[in-house]
């Protein structure tokens, strides 16, 4: 379905995506969610819908998964990603917490990792390889939707492209991770506590204390309804694990793959906070969950590198992804996308503007952009 609509995006866009098609996170995807929903890890289960049955027969292309039907009795802010107003910031918090548990399963476990021969990682000679795909990709993005794809923001994932292999070094040397790598609100809901067995706040013994903070001093968003609380003013005093009952609920794991934990982080934020969300309110989500992070995993992550990392996951997201979904957006209106491609760059184009913005992207801040 995806090169039927590359194809038909025009001739220079259907070539490149025929060409580099295998290498866009789709190659075994049906096998993947089979091969994930067969594991037996039981904090990675507790974040599953519940699996009944899997069958899987490769030579009849035959890939079942029979799980548990998500309900508004039984979950809630299920399917709203053309509302990103219901998204409250102690929802994103359940979120980031349970992100970070299951980040922790895999973190460092490479050979493991590299054992899953369903398991791709995306390494930095094919993102090379595909530069005239990504590029095609912001070319169509700018021409079909000038008006939230400007030539400005094109120009800057352009840089980005050119980039890659700085961007990748910064990956490359940060521990990695099993990470959905679709992690929207299509794909995600919280379970109420009520129906389910064991929560994240009960089934750990013991909690610190911390504090989160910001330098940045940006005004609160217009609501303060999606925005709640002290974060807006970049504080939060609270424990670790946060307290809250309800927890994670993640499917559609086709896409799932080797990475950094961030570029889960990255792609939910985008989805869920507005573009008139101070940068402050972004970057107290994050040092949220790398200290979640910190805490299930025992490994230190320095805060500074750990935001480096975070935006070029940004870059990553906007060059790639959110690429793909604008060609999608061409045939099928996906409401959503104009509001998380704002999201996205207003966030980075404020960031950018700062002086400590990592070098290892400094040449996307000359003014030629």
């Amino acid at each position: 379905m995806v090169n039927k609509m590359a194809q038909a995006c025009g001739l220079s866009l259907a070539v490149q995506y025929e060409k580099f098609k295998m290498n866009t996170d789709f190659r075994f995807c049906s096998r993947r969610e089979v091969e994930l929903c067969r594991l037996d890890n039981p904090v990675l289960r507790q974040f599953m819908p519940t699996v009944y049955h899997t069958l899987m027969d490769e030579r009849k292309d035959l890939y079942v998964v029979a799980m548990e039907y998500l309900s508004q009795e039984n979950v809630c802010l299920l399917n709203t990603i053309d509302d990103v107003s219901v998204w409250t910031t102690n929802d994103i918090k359940v979120v980031l917490r349970d992100l970070a548990h299951l980040h922790s399963l895999y973190l460092g476990q490479h050979e493991w990792l590299s054992s899953q021969p369903w398991l791709e990682r995306v390494r930095l000679q094919e993102m090379v390889q595909m530069t005239p795909l990504w590029r095609e990709l912001a070319s169509h993005s700018h021409r079909e939707f000038p008006n939230f794809w400007s030539s400005h923001r094109v120009a800057i994932v352009n840089r980005a492209i050119e980039n890659l292999p700085l961007v990748w070094a910064l990956f490359e040397s940060t521990p990695h991770t099993l990470v959905h790598n679709d992690c929207s609100p299509r794909n995600i809901c919280l379970r109420h506590p009520t129906k389910h067995s064991s929560s994240t706040s009960s089934s750990l013994s013991s909690s610190t204390t911390w504090s989160l903070s910001s330098s940045s001093s940006s005004s609160s968003p217009s609501s303060s309804s999606t925005l709640p609380g002290p974060i807006n003013q970049g504080s939060f005093t609270g424990s670790i694990p946060f307290q809250d009952p309800r927890t994670l609920c993640l499917y559609d794991w086709e896409l799932a793959t080797v990475g950094v934990a961030q570029y889960d982080v990255a792609e939910l934020l985008c989805f869920t906070l507005e573009p008139s969300t101070p940068p402050h309110v972004w970057l107290s989500l994050l040092e949220f969950h790398r200290q979640h992070l910190e805490y299930y995993s025992g490994v230190k992550f320095p805060p500074k590198k750990y935001v480096d990392v975070f935006h070029g996951c940004l870059f990553h997201f906007a060059m790639k992804r959110l690429a793909l979904h604008t060609m999608a957006h061409t045939h099928k209106d996906y409401r959503y996308l104009p509001r998380v491609v704002n999201t996205l760059f207003s966030f980075l184009e404020e960031q950018m503007k700062q002086s400590d913005f990592s070098p290892s992207f400094s040449c996307t801040t000359q003014s030629k952009l």
